[in-house]
């Protein structure tokens, strides 16, 4: 029997085993057992004809099968993957098309990375989409108000380097790290004496040294598309704001929540009546723990709030969740004491 069987067998009681056992053949077929990990929710939901149909069209169209593990869910959805590679004959004002295109991207290795304009060139032609569609729905990085400023500065810079970054983030190229160190080292400085100000609670070097890594290591794509054609300073100074934001609100409810334990004795012994949430990765705790806290909060959009935070599309939450829950109902302690309906 599979591990994750072992680990989930409620899978086999909503599932029906018969379909359970040819998802499992066709998965062993195409090496992708290790999907399972990611989500073992394919099984109770998965077709073994839709998903060998999926899985042997990726093949003829010469896609690398492992880049899957960060979609599982699409390969039980039946004809997707002919809706995503035949995105040219779609509308292209349509919010869809280009989350489509942004996964026919990744599936064919042309995102989160430098791209010549001969490529980019061909990539358009695939979508049917015009230079300034693109440009405007995968690369930029304005708001409406600036769009157009925006989409003129990559034309640019396509023009004079004749490559972009594709992408969401990526490391600063050495080459540009070399010129650049001084104004970074600047930035940061300035950068983390604001949020020093700004969260008074918190330790200038600490600050520093995460504004200093957070714009070495996720400000790449500014620098390579925008460094000679504007001051990138307020879109790196943005950047870094909205993202220690995320952070701060995500740790100080849990911090005010710890503060209050204070006026109550150190407990030296195991309570056997606590739960034990030692079974969940360190992830899935985080996720829970970001969820819950938009919930006390009353935000009624936490879910999108969730993947915008952790970067995740709708499919990828749903298996994390779904995953998580098949943890916690697998859980004795959790089970006795009533936590899950």
């Amino acid at each position: 029997m599979l591990p994750i069987l072992e680990q989930c067998p409620s899978i086999l009681a909503r599932g029906k085993g018969k379909e359970i056992r040819h998802v499992i053949e066709v998965l062993i077929q195409y090496s992708m057992l290790l999907i399972l990990e990611q989500c073992p929710y394919v099984l109770t939901v998965g077709k073994a004809d839709i998903i060998r149909k999926n899985l042997n069209f990726l093949c003829h169209h010469n896609v690398d099968l492992a880049k899957l593990q960060c979609m599982p869910l699409l390969i039980v959805k039946k004809d997707v993957f002919k809706e995503i590679f035949s995105l040219r004959n779609k509308q292209k004002h349509d919010k869809s098309f280009w989350q489509l295109a942004k996964i026919y991207m990744q599936l064919t290795e042309r995102y989160n990375k430098v791209m010549s304009r001969q490529d980019i060139q061909a990539l358009l032609d695939n979508l049917g989409v015009t230079e300034d569609e693109f440009l405007a729905n995968i690369v930029a990085i304005s708001n409406e108000k600036y769009l157009a400023l925006d989409i003129q500065c990559l034309k640019n810079t396509l023009l004079q380097k004749g490559e972009l970054f594709i992408g969401d983030s990526t490391v600063i190229p050495i080459e540009i790290l070399k010129t650049q160190a001084e104004s970074i080292q600047a930035l940061s400085q300035r950068i983390a004496k604001y949020l020093k100000k700004k969260y008074g609670y918190c330790n200038y070097d600490d600050v520093y040294d995460f504004v200093l890594n957070l714009i070495i290591n996720k400000c790449g794509r500014i620098y390579i598309n925008y460094l000679e054609q504007k001051n990138i300073t307020p879109l790196i100074f943005r950047y870094c704001a909205l993202f220690f934001k995320r952070q701060v609100q995500y740790m100080m409810p849990f911090y005010d929540h710890v503060k209050k334990y204070k006026q109550y004795p150190v407990v030296t012994s195991y309570d056997e009546n606590l739960p034990s949430y030692s079974f969940l990765e360190l992830d899935e705790q985080e996720l829970l723990n970001y969820i819950s806290s938009c919930l006390s909060a009353g935000i009624t959009d936490y879910l999108a709030m969730t993947l915008k935070y952790f970067g995740m599309t709708k499919e990828e939450l749903e298996t994390k969740l779904a995953l998580i829950k098949e943890k916690m109902i697998q859980d004795p302690e959790l089970k006795r004491k009533l936590y899950l309906n």
